[in-house]
């Protein structure tokens, strides 16, 4: 860039600059690090806009002096709470998080003794009675969700005190028990909640008026949208004359920070035309298919099969993903996701689970604990209790897994533990 200029004024930021080539630019803010030395002696980090955000680093933890980069990052609680309502299952483990602490070093340091990360958090744990306080530990690389079990960590009032090996950035978050045994979704929300990444789609559509025998030839967009907005983005095509295509979005796919994804089709920037088939082989059926891959890789990320016999033929409604709307008409999301969680209580009903307790066998039972995040002891000690009776235990077991609730997203973790240990018949059941 050349002739960068900026304007800075209480409501905003103004950027100019000149380039050689015409590219999309997106501007963010970001907050310096602040410079700390860690001394063998030991030293101590405060934050110069909030005193009560410190890290405390003990004696001997490191032998000679080290320089860190230490920033406090603030998560929009605004824009998480609209994401919520927006994305109703990208965020259902973690109740409330606090802001982290990032700690980084120029180069890999060995680290002798621990760190103490003090920093407060609004929490209430009545909000939510089955619920557990978690440490998030990451690093540019991976994210570790920590219980009380695996950490040090103590509350003041809304003050939170985390004591760790290593030099890791910390947060704290409260979370949905049952979510302990699916932390994998727990990273996936505290890295979308902290803006380290953003949810997408890759959408298809079809240009609905291009759908004409006579023309030969169908046009079919592709857009990468935030999930977010994928309702606004549906809106606003449909307004243009283009529907998406039924059976085309692609899973979720989580960007990184400052990720750029170029999508290029055939020479084209994200649209392309597809011959509509005329010959009718009723063995064959003719697809025209979008495989889209990274750059360098044969992998597809996600696979588009359209049957490109009929376009001209079918009407909107059988081409949609969905049946054709009025703009302003609410979507029943709300309502679809409150039957499911209606629907999964009635599957991790007592009654449902005695069932399936009488079906596994304890070998079966065992295996599938350890999917499920149950302790062999925790079974042992159900086993003595039930004087050696399986199904009880069985029952015991479960029900220690399910909690006081079941959630949706619990009965599919269900299924496909059952599936790695246990035989189709009872996944059925």
């Amino acid at each position: 860039m050349e002739n960068v200029q900026q304007e800075v004024s209480e409501a905003k930021t103004h950027l100019s600059f000149k380039v050689s080539s015409m590219d999309a630019f997106i501007a963010y803010i970001d907050n310096p690090s602040e410079l700390h030395e860690i001394l063998p002696q030991g030293s101590t980090y405060t934050n110069a806009d909030n005193e009560e955000i410190q890290v405390k680093f003990l004696p001997d933890i490191v032998d000679s002096p080290v320089k860190a980069h230490i920033k406090v990052v603030q998560h929009d609680s605004k824009e998480v709470t609209s994401y919520r309502e927006k994305c109703l299952d990208s965020i259902m483990g973690i109740i409330c998080l606090s802001d982290a602490v990032e700690i980084r070093t120029d180069e890999e340091v060995e680290v002798k003794k621990n760190m103490v990360v003090t920093f407060r958090m609004e929490d209430n744990p009545n909000t939510e009675k089955d619920s557990q306080l978690v440490v998030i530990r990451y690093n540019d690389t991976q994210v570790q969700v920590l219980d009380k079990s695996q950490c040090r960590i103590t509350k003041d009032g809304t003050n939170f005190k985390v004591e760790c090996k290593g030099l890791w950035s910390i947060a704290v978050a409260r979370v949905k028990k049952i979510f302990l045994n699916m932390r994998d979704s727990l990273k996936k929300e505290f890295l979308v909640m902290s803006g380290k990444v953003q949810m997408c789609n890759l959408m298809t559509y079809i240009d609905d008026s291009s759908r004409d025998m006579s023309k030969g030839g169908a046009m079919f967009w592709l857009d990468f949208v935030e999930k977010n907005m994928l309702k606004e983005d549906i809106e606003m095509k449909l307004q243009m004359g283009f529907i998406e295509v039924k059976n085309s979005r692609s899973k979720d796919l989580a960007v990184k920070q400052n990720q750029t994804f170029d999508l290029a089709i055939e020479g084209a920037d994200n649209h392309v035309t597809i011959p509509i088939e005329v010959k009718r082989d009723q063995e064959k059926e003719p697809f025209a298919t979008f495989k889209l891959s990274e750059d360098g890789s044969d992998t597809p990320i996600h696979v588009v099969a359209i049957p490109v016999r009929d376009l001209s033929e079918l009407s909107s409604d059988d081409i949609a993903s969905r049946p054709m709307i009025k703009l302003n008409e609410n979507n029943n999301a709300r309502d679809e996701l409150k039957l499911k969680e209606e629907a999964a209580k009635c599957v991790l009903a007592h009654n449902s689970l005695m069932e399936l307790s009488r079906e596994l066998s304890e070998r079966d039972v065992r295996k599938l604990s350890h999917q499920l995040g149950v302790s062999e002891d925790l079974i042992d000690k159900f086993k003595d209790q039930m004087d050696g009776d399986i199904v009880r235990t069985n029952f015991q077991t479960l029900c220690e897994w399910r909690g006081k609730t079941g959630r949706a997203t619990m009965v599919d973790f269900l299924i496909s533990s059952l599936r790695t240990c246990a035989e189709e018949v009872i996944v059925q059941i």
